[in-house]
């Protein structure tokens, strides 16, 4: 069963017979229904699945942060923030042959913009949590010095992260970000970016290593 939206002359989402129809950033779209096989996948199609399943149980652990970090990217395009997430990891973060596929972190991208603000960065570990530091251009403009951090932390052991959106200004080059005891002993990696406080503007995350708390 499929349902009309915006009337008879708007899109419908579900399925008509043969095609299906859904509806993705306020654009109404048709395709062929998909139809199941009963051949046995191939090698090739149970790789390109494990592609996909390693990818969404990563992505899927910080779905808020990569809406933000991809939001600018995604203007104009019939994909989301999130699918283009997906793709950028699926075509340039993973690592290995079926069925050892992993994510390489070191080549993980969770924003993808223009702004030029992170000149050097590290993070540093405390007996509570984790210290971001970075330096700034000093010859960038005042609408990048209002921008402000965008901090992901990653623990493959528990498949969670923790994250900050809209943190810390810039120009106070430094953020500290608490963790609970569930993180002691855990290697965790760690990613940063700067988003504009009117989010019309967002650098590339950096990596900047894995650390043990």
């Amino acid at each position: 069963m499929a349902r009309i939206r915006n009337g008879i002359f708007g899109g419908f989402t579900g399925k008509i017979g043969n095609v299906e129809g859904f509806i993705r950033n306020g654009n109404a779209y048709v395709r062929p229904a998909r139809r199941k096989s009963n051949k046995p996948p191939t090698e090739k199609q149970l790789a390109a699945r494990m592609r996909l399943k390693v990818v969404n149980s990563f992505i899927n652990r910080m779905t808020p942060f990569v809406g933000v970090g991809f939001a600018l990217a995604s203007k104009g395009q019939t994909a989301s923030a999130n699918n283009l997430a997906k793709g950028y990891q699926l075509n340039h973060a993973l690592t290995g042959d079926y069925p050892n596929i992993r994510i390489d972190y070191s080549k993980v991208s969770l924003c993808r913009g223009d702004m030029q603000i992170i000149v050097d960065s590290t993070v540093s570990v405390t007996v509570e949590g984790l210290v971001f530091t970075w330096q700034t251009d000093p010859m960038m403009d005042s609408y990048s010095s209002r921008s402000q951090t965008m901090l992901m932390i990653y623990s493959p052991e528990l498949g969670r992260s923790v994250y900050r959106i809209g943190g810390a200004y810039s120009y106070t080059r430094s953020e500290f970000v608490p963790l609970t005891a569930e993180f002691k002993g855990r290697e965790l990696h760690c990613y940063i970016a700067f988003a504009a406080d009117d989010r019309q503007g967002i650098s590339n995350s950096e990596y900047l290593g894995v650390v043990v708390f």
